[in-house]
C-alpha cells in the first residue's frame, strides 16, 4: 500500500472525547487561554466529571493544553500546542464578525450540523466584544434560565445574589425576570448576551428575552434553525443564513486536518484529493458531517481502499438478499424428497439432501456477494 508516510510514524489518534474536549477548548479560547469551568465541560460534552477530567489528563500528557486551578473561579486552560491554535477547524465567517464588531444584534440561520453554535462561540474571540460583561444561554426552562443569567451577572459583578431577599431558588418567575431586567439595565456600559438554538427555548422564556433585548444596552448574537417560530424577533436581528461549505472549502478543510495531524493516505496527493471529494459528495459540505468522517479517519490513524470502499463508496454496492432462493430450494427440495418416496428412487432423496445442504451454505455467505449498483 502507498501512503504518504509509514503506519509506524504516524501519531497515536487522540480519543474522541479528549478530541470532542480539545475542539470546545479552542472554539471558546482567546489567544489559545480558555477559562471554563469543568461543570460546563461536562454539560457541552454530555460526559462525566470522571471521563472529563481523564482525559483532560490525556490532552495534557500529549502536551496540546495545560491548565492552572483557581479559587473560587473556573480553571484557566492553555493551548501548549501551536498547531492547534493555528489551524482552528472552522473558524467564524467574516461577514458575522463584521456585523458583530459594528454592535449589531446577529441572528445566525442554519439548518441542523450547519456550525451555528461553532460560529456563536467564535463571537467573543478576536477582540469583537470590547465588554467585560458575556452572558450565554443555551436550551433551559424559564425559571433555569433565569437563575442562570443572575448567576452570570453575579460572577460578572454586577450583582450581589447574597443581598436579595431570598435566595434565587425561593423566588418567583416574576420576581427573578424583574431583577434580570433591572440589572441588566443599570448595567455601566454595554452587555452582551449569547444566545444558543433561540427557536428551541420554551415560549415563556422566548417572550421575556424579547423584553430584554429592547434594552439599548444590549447586544445579542444568537442561533436559531426555524425562522417561522421567531418571527417577532427578526426585527431585532440583522440576519445572517449559513449555507453548506463549498468543495472548496471542504478540500482545504480536510487537506489542513489530514496534514497537520501526519495522518497516511493511500495514493499520497491524489488519493488527498480523492478522498476530500468523497467527503464532500457524501456530506454535502455539512461542517457537522465532514467532523464526524474526520473524527473517524483520526480514530484509524491512517486512510486505506478499505476505508475509502466501505466509509465513503456504501452506496456503490447493494447485498443480495438470498432468502427467497432458499424457500424456493426447500419447497423444490421436499417436492423431490415425496416423488422420490413415492417412486422408490434413493438416488433422488439423497440428491434432495444434497441440494437442500448447498442452499443452507449459499445462504450463509450471500453476505458477501454484491454487486455495483
Amino acid at each position: 500500500m502507498n501512503l504518504t508516510s509509514k503506519k509506524k510514524t504516524a501519531p497515536a489518534p487522540l480519543p474522541p472525547a479528549a478530541k470532542l474536549l480539545a475542539e470546545i477548548l479552542l472554539a471558546r479560547s482567546k489567544d489559545g487561554v480558555c477559562v471554563i469551568s469543568q461543570a460546563e465541560l461536562c454539560k457541552l460534552t454530555g460526559l462525566s466529571r470522571v471521563t472529563v477530567w481523564k482525559h483532560l489528563n490525556v490532552l495534557r500528557q500529549r502536551g496540546i493544553i495545560d491548565w492552572e486551578r483557581r479559587k473560587r473561579l473556573p480553571t484557566q486552560y492553555r493551548f501548549v500546542d501551536a498547531n492547534w491554535v493555528k489551524h482552528p477547524l472552522n473558524p467564524l465567517r467574516p461577514e458575522i464578525a463584521e456585523l458583530v464588531k459594528k454592535g449589531q444584534n446577529v441572528l445566525i440561520l442554519g439548518g441542523e450540523g450547519m456550525g451555528k453554535s461553532f460560529q456563536l462561540s467564535f463571537v467573543s474571540q478576536d477582540g469583537l466584544i470590547q465588554t467585560p460583561v458575556r452572558l450565554s444561554l443555551a436550551r433551559a426552562t424559564l425559571r433555569d434560565g433565569l437563575i442562570s443569567l443572575l448567576d452570570q451577572l453575579g460572577e460578572a459583578g454586577l450583582l450581589d445574589v447574597s443581598s436579595l431577599s431570598q435566595p434565587l431558588s425561593r423566588l418567583s418567575a416574576k420576581e427573578l425576570g424583574q431583577t434580570v431586567l433591572q440589572t441588566v439595565s443599570q448595567a455601566p456600559g454595554r452587555v452582551f448576551l449569547a444566545v444558543d438554538d433561540l427557536d428551541q427555548l420554551p415560549p415563556t422564556l422566548r417572550r421575556f428575552l424579547l423584553g430584554l433585548f429592547t434594552l439599548y444596552n444590549v447586544q445579542v448574537v444568537a442561533t436559531a434553525r426555524n425562522e417561522e417560530k421567531i418571527k417577532e424577533f427578526v426585527d431585532h436581528f440583522v440576519v445572517v443564513r449559513l449555507s453548506p461549505l463549498s468543495e472548496e472549502e471542504t478540500r482545504a478543510w480536510v487537506e489542513t486536518f489530514v496534514n497537520a495531524r501526519n495522518i497516511p493516505v493511500l495514493g499520497g496527493e491524489k488519493g488527498l484529493q480523492k478522498l476530500a471529494r468523497h467527503i464532500y459528495l457524501r456530506t454535502g459540505g455539512n461542517p457537522r458531517k465532514i467532523q464526524g468522517f474526520l473524527r473517524k479517519i483520526e480514530a484509524q490513524g491512517y486512510v486505506d481502499r478499505s476505508f475509502l470502499r466501505e466509509e465513503l463508496q456504501p452506496e456503490r454496492f447493494q447485498f443480495l438478499d438470498m432468502t427467497w432462493l432458499v424457500i424456493l430450494t426447500a419447497a423444490v427440495v421436499m417436492a423431490v424428497r415425496y416423488v422420490s418416496l413415492g417412486m422408490h428412487s434413493r438416488t433422488l432423496y439423497v440428491l434432495a439432501g444434497v441440494f437442500y445442504a448447498l442452499a443452507l451454505v449459499l445462504r450463509w455467505f450471500s453476505y458477501r456477494w454484491r454487486r455495483k449498483t
